[in-house]
């Protein structure tokens, strides 16, 4: 089940045209950007791939073009601006973890 309401009327994944992204367990069906199709998986491939993420920047050149439609596409009916810069510093903090490998320190010998 994806909404219900109060008069117990419900609607499943299926009676949607896209996916929920927080409904979801995949990455790439993790959508932050329902305007310009962006996931949590478009992002992180792009962060793997070049080592960062203009998405912010385009969603935002996006906005000042008045190419949006949050308020209708989004399911939370705002702007997403919020969510993808979080979800951005969430990936780019993973993957500089998984990229950071302890230093080995040499062994000294005391004389």
């Amino acid at each position: 089940m994806v909404y219900f309401s109060e008069k117990g009327e419900t609607l499943g994944k299926t009676d949607l045209k896209i996916e929920v992204g927080v409904k979801e367990t995949e990455l790439e069906k993790q959508w932050l950007c329902y305007c310009f199709h962006h996931s949590r998986g478009s992002i992180l491939r792009e962060i793997q791939d070049k080592g960062h993420t203009q998405v912010v920047e385009q969603i935002q050149q996006k906005i000042r073009e008045k190419q949006c439609q949050c308020e209708v596409k989004n399911p939370k009916g705002k702007c997403c601006l919020k969510d993808v810069k979080q979800a951005v510093e969430e990936i780019l903090s993973s993957v500089t973890k998984k990229r950071k490998k302890p230093e080995k320190t040499p062994l000294r010998r005391s004389l």
